[in-house]
């Protein structure tokens, strides 16, 4: 592939790259969906269940970790604790709480190790620096190819003009204009014999 080519394609990725980088620190910082948009809850706090569609229960369910292992959040955990968790914030936002409240009520009871992601988590920096990484990183080797396919160039233009100046042929041992380096080598050869 010719050099420009090359840049082309190293542009490209950079900017996929770059792109990928930037939509995920959106996307993780986005609030997460509100269920399928229909409020589908019962009026009464005591029959919702934790399949009970409720505005603000999934976005809630989501940023929080099931209070029994602390490893996967409340909306993919499966035990009965997780259960009965979903069930209580489900019937709370039924209730009249708003998602705020019903969230205090959570890191109350289970500590600040219920919450997935701090407010003060630094993860959000990190991903938006690593996409301005790869960004700069995409950037330098592009400079680095223009620099090295203009190099290229310099050297093919110059190759070009040493063998087609005039008086000079190219081919070792005939005569012409010779530069410094072949007379010293011719002397370096004479004091060998």
């Amino acid at each position: 592939m010719r050099p420009f080519r090359w840049l082309v394609v190293v542009f490209a990725v950079a900017f996929w790259i770059a792109f990928g980088a930037v939509s995920g620190v959106a996307l993780a910082q986005a609030p997460a969906a509100e269920d399928d948009g229909h409020i589908h809850a019962a009026q009464d706090p005591k029959s919702v269940s934790q399949y009970t569609v409720v505005p603000g229960a999934a976005e809630l369910e989501a940023t929080l970790l099931a209070p029994c292992c602390y490893t996967q959040t409340l909306d993919n955990h499966n035990s009965d604790l997780a259960a009965e968790v979903r069930r209580e914030i489900r019937a709370r936002l039924v209730a009249g709480q708003d998602v705020p409240t019903v969230r205090a009520a959570m890191v109350q009871r289970y500590g600040e190790k219920i919450v997935a992601l701090p407010e003060d988590s630094p993860l959000g920096t990190f991903a938006l620096l690593l996409g301005v990484g790869v960004c700069i990183a995409g950037l330098l080797a592009a400079l680095a190819l223009i620099r090295w396919s203009r190099r290229g160039k310099e050297d093919a233009e110059r190759e070009d003009s040493e063998t087609d100046a005039p008086g000079r042929t190219g081919e070792p041992g005939t005569t012409g204009e010779r530069d410094d380096l072949d007379r010293r080598l011719d002397e370096e050869l004479e004091d060998d014999d």
